[in-house]
């Protein structure tokens, strides 16, 4: 409530909201707020990014003032305001602390802009009402996954995956990093494997006595993997063969080495390697021991779900790692200009635009750029689509009755 006004929250940012709330007295990492959010799968931080923006668009902050949500660079969120339970008094009558309840009334108590309380009181009073809605968005977000097939089996501990960084072999600067961030959209899709999350492996790499963000050559990815006790190290490279492009992805069982599947592929041309990639990653899917039903299901190419601009993409992985960790925002933004420029038809390069211009003070912007990630809500993931779904209406439409 903000004075007599209802203030609509996508059920994710409910959940954020509830979890800072609750672990108020220290920091919350990333790690943990994705494995609140989607304990069941794996969906890349670009999600926690665009779920945060909604949940600080919600609460009247930017990223500069950082009010309530304030970024720990390198760690994670914590919440900033001060909180206190709500409590309800009729005439006559002992104040009832409402979090003892197991039911929610509408009559809230009005509490001022100005207490620098009103939401949070909610929040803290409305816990049963959390997980009730926790539990509605999780069984709507399934049936519209609609894994139908049983042969399609949810990620486990026992499939996660450490991606070492790509190896280029050819020279051109187009493929550093640019790759590794395909195979990482390609994965994202499948609802069988698992890859350990940037904070994760940050912590591990400082147990290796190595600095966060060193690079995952395969032996330092199969390290990695080893002390987290995941399946295999996924390690692709490309090579140039003539005029021809040859990419290959191999698992290696962490371990001892060996070699679980391999696939390779060739492209005649550069902008044809996401293809070849995209092909690759359907193949390794299978041979990792996902079902076939469940990759015809959940695998569309990345020139549909991303782009099929090579330079483009790109453009959007640098300025999306940027923008993640909320720095630098202006030159992420014309990183991103550029990537739009380069494909006019790439959604969430606009989604990630509306949130560099809200950062910057932008709401106008920002709101533009949303529209058009709407608009092209049909050329990303399924995960993607309900989450600009959400977002375009909080914040364009203000209508929370739409909201998927």
């Amino acid at each position: 409530m903000r004075g007599d006004k209802g203030v609509a929250l996508t059920p994710k940012g409910f959940d954020i909201l509830v979890l800072l709330i609750e672990n108020r007295n220290r920091v919350v990492s990333k790690d943990e707020l994705m494995n609140h959010l989607w304990a069941d799968t794996f969906v890349d931080e670009a999600n926690l990014s665009q779920n945060l923006f909604v949940l600080r668009k919600a609460l009247g902050e930017s990223a500069q003032d950082q009010r309530y949500i304030v970024t720990v660079r390198g760690t994670g969120y914590r919440f900033a305001e001060e909180v206190r339970k709500a409590l309800e008094t009729k005439p006559g009558e002992v104040p009832v602390d409402r979090t003892q309840q197991s039911s929610f009334e509408p009559e809230n108590p009005k509490l001022s802009r100005g207490s620098g309380r009103y939401a949070w009181a909610i929040a803290i009073a409305t816990v049963a009402m959390a997980v009730t809605v926790g539990t509605v968005y999780f069984q709507r977000s399934k049936s519209r996954v609609s894994i139908e097939n049983k042969d399609v089996v949810l990620a486990t501990t026992e499939n996660t995956m450490v991606l070492a960084d790509f190896e280029n072999r050819t020279g051109d600067p187009a493929f550093d990093n640019t790759l590794s961030q395909a195979l990482l959209i390609e994965l994202e899709q499948s609802p069988f494997l698992k890859v350990l999350s940037t904070e994760q492996v940050n912590g591990t790499l400082k147990l290796m006595n190595l600095q966060p963000g060193s690079r995952l050559t395969r032996a330092v990815a199969m390290e990695v993997c080893e002390r987290n006790n995941a399946k295999a190290v996924l390690a692709g490279s490309i090579a140039a063969v003539g005029r021809e492009y040859l990419l290959a992805i191999e698992a290696l069982e962490c371990r001892d080495g060996s070699l679980l599947a391999s696939e390779q592929s060739r492209s005649v041309t550069r902008e044809g390697t996401l293809d070849a990639l995209s092909r690759s990653a359907s193949q390794i899917r299978v041979r990792l021991g996902e079902s076939l039903p469940s990759v015809e299901k959940f695998d569309r190419p990345l020139r549909e779900v991303t782009t099929s601009s090579l330079q483009a993409l790109k453009a959007f992985s640098e300025a999306a790692q940027m923008i993640r960790e909320e720095r630098n925002e202006p030159a992420a933004a014309r990183m991103l200009e550029r990537a739009v420029e380069l494909d006019p038809q790439f959604a969430m390069a606009y989604a990630y635009l509306a949130i560099a211009n809200y950062h910057m003070g932008d709401e106008d912007r920002a709101a533009v750029y949303q529209t058009k990630a709407y608009a092209l809500r049909n050329r990303v993931s399924e995960r993607e689509r309900l989450l600009l779904t959400d977002a375009y209406h909080l914040l364009v439409t203000h209508d929370a009755e739409e909201e998927e």
